[in-house]
């Protein structure tokens, strides 16, 4: 286990949000190498206007709704032949009015009107209303510049308007002669004879930190026009092939923002505005992780989502009704029983996901309870359905008129009774309490889980009945906050407009998520983006999966890495704030082992080309805020650690795993000797230099020549004083230690080798004897006195204060020692390092990081649950070390674990 957990700027303290995504990337950031990734693709050569019809050789079909592949694609439209057409997907569900057919016309032109051919054989599909837009960069439509009804005839319509500039085009049906569909035989732009003349400008988008690629458009000569950019300087970090083609602009150091340059194709001049973003937080979709995964196999999915940059992935509590709902059994065996009993083995292995992925720097979106199957109307069917199965457990909707907003046949199909009115303002009724319930007992379960965002909803297919789920989400949400989980909270709706709306600008939603498996290209862009209105983060929570089988979206093709990089680009271009990437294989976990090699299908798919490529795409794989260049070999590199001095095994392999690590020096957090356990007698010796003697500076003992200079820094923890010599000093350890060691620099003001101070590089540390301090009133000053005066002084680049007794803890065994919860921070320092409770703890106090590194050999002691409101994650399920590059502007500190 490796997680690293702070980086940041000394001065300022360390900003302290518990945020656990957020360090992992800082280690990420001096481990990968700058990424290039491809962005918008550039505008095709310029069409040449002709006196009517517009030369249609450089169009490209962005959007249209269609039908599977055969033989009625939407570019039947633009090609010249009267016999072939454009039909809209025939299949079910017919999507309804209106149908756009959306045209990247490749080049600027002043457009003055437009001709429409219907089919020539048959009538379905006519259009009877129509709209046309025109825009200049496919995002802004503005109003319609043509509106009007078509006769309902086979002959060729032409319609004129007033000449309008644009270089993209929609043609928006509104309805049709006959039937719910759209056809178009042939469509035809008109021009005054200017058009084609002024090649249409590049926007690019593309991830700071990165060689964003663009592309010139068809030409044989081009070059970045010197002085064109803005800001200036900008064209210096552009390149171009000088034969046209490929396009190159540095975003490494850049900030979020929009660039621009100038660059001649031709005799042409045009401009490339390149938007520079943020990466895009990429998750991953593991809906039956709870329900169909093994232990073995958490861990394995986990080290991948960690290794390539996932922010987290998406878990569902209950299995999917089809599954067997709240009666399936997990891979252990045991159910999640019902929602206002859930079974506590069940719910441990949901734990155990959490917890991972924490120590694993990733996040978990939890669906609380999956919408189609556990509420509002027929749990578990499909919209076209009228039969009403029972559902394994239900949240039964509370609605004062619950008939008035289901259909008419819907509600005709219902069992009488099926549904009674409710006042959602009644605590008392079991409807809203079972909610209320649920959502108090997970919020008082995880509410301490950092990494933990909360998912209402769950692909709800009905549209009709959708707003008889809104109390259920409304009181669990309730429960959650009652409770006091106060992480974030979305709503994963279904697959259509009113549900992408349905419940976004409410108060309950802190984020906005998007669902539609098929949407595509600028569609998908605009939708997103016009989510962003609610003033939330944008989740696109479910587009579409990789290697979902053909047929499963109308273009009949088998989404592979293509489709996937188009919806990812189309993410990256609307502004999103995050990506919920999905896997056919992976959503409800595979347990087949399809190609025989030992390992289950949905482990078997982590990896695949088009995840590869979207992570990249998006710069999920960059830190937030951090370039993406390799970190400098670091000024200082040391370990800490504590409560090892055991000889027993335990302290062997930790040893072994600091030594694994190359530490420049080691830090201690006391209890460096243990009596009554090991094989050997009780010294220092035995206890320390048997084990870390290539560290220890004057070292004398049997254990090897020790290190010239002292590598070795102890603090003195309450065994060092009871369990060898007199109980009442420190004899033997200020004997076997000179602290803190010929030529180490020290301001040697303490005059003590109990409590001292030493600068290693751009760290300058401070030790202090905790034990003595709780013991004596006088100590307690005249330590404090000392360390204050001393923090002032220092003029390092980091301070840091080490000591035994950690002054916050989440351990069962000591926990916090609060005559030691001085105010560290006011007086100057950056980090605080302690032991005495057996567990590796990171925690944030006063805005700096508290760290507890006491699992180094002795025992290990539990957490509570939960841990203190202050603490980022705890671990005590192995013993480990912690270890930390300091550089003089920047910090990292990583746990590790010997397993």
């Amino acid at each position: 286990m490796k997680v690293a957990t702070r980086s940041g700027q000394p001065g300022g303290h360390l900003a302290g949000e518990a945020d656990i995504s957020r360090y992992r990337v800082v280690l990420a950031a001096w481990l990968t190498a700058a990424t290039t990734l491809v962005s918008i693709v550039g505008v095709p050569p310029p069409a040449q206007a002709v006196p009517t019809a517009i030369d249609r050789s450089g169009w490209s079909i962005s959007t249209a709704q269609t039908t599977p592949d055969d033989g009625n694609g939407p570019a039947n439209a633009i090609d010249g032949s009267t016999s072939s057409f454009w039909h809209t997907q025939w299949q079910v569900p017919v999507p309804p009015f209106p149908h756009d057919l959306v045209i990247n016309l490749g080049a600027s032109h002043d457009i003055e009107g437009f001709r429409y051919l219907a089919r020539q054989t048959g009538t379905n599909g006519e259009i009877r209303d129509y709209e046309l837009y025109l825009s200049n960069d496919g995002t802004n439509w503005g109003s319609p510049v043509a509106t009007g009804q078509f006769a309902d005839t086979t002959v060729e319509q032409e319609e004129l308007f007033t000449a309008t500039n644009g270089s993209w085009v929609r043609f928006r049906s509104l309805s049709s002669w006959h039937g719910a569909f759209t056809s178009i035989a042939e469509f035809n732009l008109l021009s005054d004879g200017g058009g084609g003349t002024v090649p249409a400008d590049l926007n690019v988008t593309g991830v700071r930190d990165t060689t964003i690629d663009w592309s010139t458009g068809t030409g044989t000569s081009c070059g970045i026009v010197p002085g064109s950019g803005s800001p200036v300087g900008t064209e210096l970090r552009a390149t171009v092939d000088g034969t046209c083609g490929a396009g190159t602009f540095n975003a490494l150091g850049l900030d979020p923002g929009q660039y621009q340059f100038d660059f001649m194709r031709g005799a042409s001049a045009l401009t490339v505005s390149v938007t520079v973003r943020d990466p895009v937080a990429m998750w991953d979709t593991a809906w039956s992780l709870p329900n169909r995964s093994s232990r073995e196999q958490v861990d394995a999915y986990l080290d991948h989502m960690q290794a390539t940059g996932f922010a987290g992935t998406w878990i569902s509590i209950a299995p999917f009704n089809w599954q067997g709902g709240v009666n399936d059994g997990n891979f252990y065996g045991d159910p999640l029983g019902s929602f206002s009993n859930p079974n506590e083995q069940y719910l441990a292995h949901v734990d155990y996901i959490i917890d991972q992925a924490a120590l694993h720097g990733l996040g978990v979106g939890v669906v609380v309870a999956w919408g189609t199957d556990y509420t509002g109307l027929h749990p578990g069917t499909w919209p076209s359905s009228t039969t009403f199965g029972a559902a394994t457990d239900r949240f039964e909707p509370c609605h004062p008129d619950p008939y008035s907003v289901i259909g008419a046949g819907r509600a005709a199909a219902l069992p009488a009774g099926y549904f009674t009115a409710c006042d959602p303002s009644d605590s008392s009724d079991p409807r809203n309490q079972k909610a209320y319930d649920y959502g108090f007992l997970l919020g008082d379960r995880w509410k301490a889980k950092s990494n933990v965002r909360w998912v209402m909803g769950g692909d709800y297919w009905d549209g009709t009945s959708e707003p008889l789920t809104e109390q259920t989400w409304i009181k669990i949400t309730d429960g959650l906050t009652a409770a006091g989980a106060n992480q974030p909270v979305t709503y994963q709706p279904g697959g259509y407009q009113s549900s992408w709306d349905r419940f976004a600008g409410d108060p309950w939603v802190d984020e906005v998520s998007f669902n539609h498996h098929c949407l595509e290209g600028t569609e998908l862009e605009d939708v997103l983006a016009g989510l962003a209105t609610y003033g939330k983060d944008v989740i696109a929570s479910e587009v579409r999966y990789e290697d979902e089988f053909a047929g499963w979206c109308p273009n009949a093709v088998t989404i592979g890495a293509a489709e996937i990089i188009a919806d990812a680009q189309a993410i990256l271009d609307s502004g999103a704030d995050h990506y919920v990437y999905g896997h056919d294989k992976r959503w409800a976990w595979s347990q087949n082992d399809t190609d025989g090699d030992g390992t289950v299908d949905a482990l078997d798919s982590l990896g695949d080309a088009g995840e590869q490529a979207a992570l990249e795409l998006l710069g999920a794989n960059l830190p937030a805020g951090t370039p993406s260049v390799p970190a400098p070999d670091p000024d200082a590199r040391f370990a800490v650690i504590g409560d090892f001095g055991s000889d027993l095994q335990a302290e062997g392999d930790v040893a072994a795993l600091v030594d694994s690590l190359t530490p420049d020096f080691i830090v201690t957090t006391g209890d460096n000797v243990y009596s009554a356990v090991g094989e050997l007698p009780v010294t220092y010796d035995n206890r320390v230099g048997r084990y870390y003697a290539d560290y220890i500076g004057a070292y004398s003992g049997a254990y090897g020549t020790g290190s010239p200079t002292n590598r070795f820094f102890p603090s003195p923890g309450n065994h060092d004083y009871t369990d060898i010599g007199s109980t009442t000093d420190l004899a033997e350890y200020e004997a076997f230690f000179t602290l803190p060691g010929a030529g180490i620099p020290t301001t040697d003001t303490s005059d003590s080798e109990r409590y001292y101070d030493f600068v290693q590089g751009p760290v300058h540390f401070f030790i202090l004897d905790s034990q003595a301090i709780l013991a004596s009133g006088s100590e307690t000053t005249a330590e404090a006195v000392w360390l204050q005066n001393a923090l002032a002084a220092s003029t390092a680049p980091w301070q840091a204060v080490v000591l035994h007794h950690a002054p916050y803890s989440s351990s069962s065994a000591h926990g916090s020692t609060p005559g030691l919860q001085w105010p560290y921070a006011a007086w100057g320092a950056d980090m605080v390092f302690a032991g005495h409770d057996h567990s590796l703890e990171r925690l944030t106090v006063d805005g700096i990081p508290y760290v507890v590194s006491g699992a180094g050999g002795r025992s290990l002691y539990g957490i509570t649950d939960p841990p203190l409101p202050e603490s980022d994650f705890a671990y005590s399920a192995d013993y480990g070390a912690v270890l930390v590059d300091a550089c003089t502007d920047g910090l990292t500190i990583t746990f590790h674990s010997v397993g």
